[in-house]
């Protein structure tokens, strides 16, 4: 079953960062896809602590060079 909005994805968890264990938004979202052999993947995707908002610190980026399905 396909989300509602596959390409970006919100959640609230917790850090370990903060002494209470404050949560804090957390998403990633997926900027563009591949069409390959029938099956569309996200291709370029980046993941963040405070997740739509000004203190947006994104720590995670990926880009899909090559698929090969077997």
């Amino acid at each position: 079953m396909r989300q509602p909005n596959p390409k970006r994805r919100e959640i609230s968890r917790h850090n370990n960062c903060f002494p209470r264990r404050k949560s804090i938004p957390f998403g990633s979202k997926c900027e563009a896809e591949l069409d390959e052999s029938g099956f569309t993947i996200p291709d370029k995707m980046s993941a963040g602590w405070w997740f739509g908002t000004e203190q947006y610190a994104e720590f995670f980026q990926a880009t899909i060079e090559r698929v090969e399905f077997s």
